[in-house]
């Protein structure tokens, strides 16, 4: 099931193409390819619960779009953290809107928060995106309906070339 996701995820990449860390200068069109660990705990968006979340997509100054990607597959893992078995669910694909809010960072880490907007998708979901090397953290935020969080899935940033790596199947499935 991770490789499915990852064929997948390899295919958006190809799409997409390399990820730019967003807030280089001079650059007003960054490409983003980023990905969570599998989760032990599962998370909650809308009715659903998943154990991984990924997002691909293009990032402008304001705003941007793309395509989150949510597993809902259990997996029994290795001594490193990686799947082994999995049951066999399909993912969801939602096509995403992002919107730059103009909420300042409370830890002044050069970090902007934008508005996930896609259908099937509550309101409150958030992501979290570094402008700076030296800022950690990419993170998609399931808000709760009076400010704050109710949780937190880290995002990694990562190349096509380590996707290529890792998985090697071709894509099976097409995203919705």
């Amino acid at each position: 099931m991770a490789r499915r996701m990852a064929s997948l995820i390899m295919a958006l990449v190809f799409l997409v193409g390399s990820s730019n860390l967003p807030g280089q200068e001079g650059n007003n069109n960054n490409k983003l390819a980023m990905m969570s660990a599998y989760q032990v705990s599962s998370f909650k968006i809308g009715d659903k619960t998943y154990r991984q979340a990924a997002f691909i997509g293009v990032l402008k100054d304001e705003g941007g779009q793309g395509v989150l990607m949510l597993d809902p597959n259990s997996c029994s893992l290795n001594e490193f953290g990686d799947a082994q078995a999995s049951t066999r669910l399909a993912h969801d694909h939602h096509k995403v809107e992002l919107r730059r809010l103009d909420t300042k960072d409370p830890n002044k880490l050069r970090r902007y928060l934008y508005s996930v907007t896609g259908e099937g998708l509550p309101k409150s979901l958030f992501l979290v995106v570094a402008t700076g090397e030296e800022t950690a953290g990419y993170r998609l935020v399931l808000g709760a309906e009076k400010g704050g969080a109710n949780s937190v899935i880290t995002l990694e940033p990562y190349s096509e070339k380590v996707v290529k790596l890792l998985f090697q199947n071709p894509i099976r499935q097409s995203p919705r």
